[in-house]
Formats: C-alpha cells, structure tokens, sequence
C-alpha cells in the first residue's frame, strides 16, 4: 500500500469511501476533520494536530500518537485515548489492569510500577519502555515487541510471552514463573536474578543470553516475589 502524503489526498480517498488509509504525514493539520471509522494502521502522523476531530471507531494499531494534539472535543475511542495519555503524560503507577493496549506504540513509555495484570499488549511495541516493578502478572504480551525496555524487579508471573522480542531487554530480578515463553527471542537480554521456574521456553531462541545467571528452580513464593531465603 503506498503511502498518502498530503492531507487533501486523504480526504478525497476518505470521501470516496475508502477505509483503509495508510498515510505518512509531518506536522498536518487535521482539525476538525471526520475519519471516523477509518483503519490509519501503520501511519505517521508526526506531530499531527486533531483537536476536534471526529475519531469514533477509527484504528491507530501501529501508530505513534506521541507528540499529537488532541482535545476534549476530539472523539476519540476510549482504548485509543488511553494509549495517548500513556504516552504524552507520564505518569507513573498507572492503574491498567485488564487494559486493551493491543497493537499500541507504548516505546520510550514510562509504565514504572504500573498494574498491568491481565492486560491485553498482544502486538503491542514496548521499545525501550520503563516497566519497573510493574505488576504484569497474567497479561498478554504475545509478539510484544519489548527491544532494550527495562522491567527490573517486575512481575511477569504467568504472563503469555510467546513470540515476544525481548532482545536487549532488561529482565533483572523479574518474576517470570510459570511464563509461557514459546518462541521468545533472548538477545543480549539481561537476565540475572530472574526467577524462571516452571517457565514454557520450547523453540526460545538465546543468543549471548545467559541463563547461569537466572533463577531456574521453582522456588517462588505464591505472592509471585522470588523466595530470598530457605523454604
């Protein structure tokens, strides 16, 4: 699909009934503008103006709503508002448990000790994210793109990890017992001090990742913290 790359374009394509609009687009000012219901999957919209612009049922999986204006007259669906707060107010602690942040870009986001059990990041881009002591026990973060993100000390019990990209990801003293892992990639992942026991890690791939330094006994305690001392 080629990309649009002038804001009259995407009009016209959106008044003749297309849906499916993949544009890439600096600095446009979009105010005021109905795209309801339009897939923008894959757009740049750098720096993109959208105050008062009707974004009912519209799909941002895979864009970056990093540095956009939006504001209270912006109709925007609650998942997609979400993502926005996320990363355009920081702020640390969130409360996201069960979340929908699928498809989402959260890179660079600050999550430090947000509670994201059960919260559904399927597909979601976590790339260089801060994840500190977050609660992520049970969530979905199938194919979860977490490239050099941080997640010392976090919860991660029971989390569904397949086929996530954890390559440079900073997994220290994270809590990953009973994690599926099934076709994760472990690239220069920093390890040491994770509890892994009873974790799914058939086809994972390890590359210059070394599991000597991680916790693989099932020695975890029910509250999901790895046990420090003797049972």
């Amino acid at each position: 699909m080629t990309h649009i790359r002038d804001v009259r374009e995407l009009l016209r394509k959106y008044a003749e009934g297309h849906r499916g609009l993949q544009a890439a687009l600096v600095c446009p000012d979009l105010r005021g503008v109905n795209l309801s219901g339009a897939v923008m999957t894959g757009s740049l919209l750098k720096q993109a103006d959208l105050r008062g612009a009707n974004l009912s049922g519209t799909v941002f999986n895979h864009v970056r709503l990093d540095g956009v204006l939006i504001d209270e007259q912006t109709q925007l669906d609650p998942k997609w508002r979400l993502v926005w707060e996320i990363v355009n107010i920081p702020t640390e602690r969130r409360q996201l448990a069960g979340a929908d942040l699928s498809y989402a870009v959260l890179s660079g986001a600050n999550l430090k000790g947000a509670d994201l059990s059960d919260a559904i990041l399927r597909n979601t881009s976590l790339e260089g994210a801060r994840l500190d002591k977050a609660n992520l026990q049970r969530a979905n973060l199938c194919e979860v793109n977490a490239d050099s993100a941080t997640l010392l000390l976090a919860n991660l019990r029971e989390a569904d990890l397949r086929g996530a990209n954890l390559a440079a990801t900073d997994l220290r003293g994270a809590n990953l017992y009973k994690a599926s892992l099934d076709g994760a990639r472990f690239d220069e992942t920093l390890i040491s001090g994770a509890s892994i026991g009873r974790a799914a890690l058939s086809k994972a791939i390890l590359f210059c990742t070394d599991l000597r330094e991680a916790n693989l006994l099932d020695d975890t305690e029910e509250n999901g913290n790895p046990r420090l001392g003797g049972r």
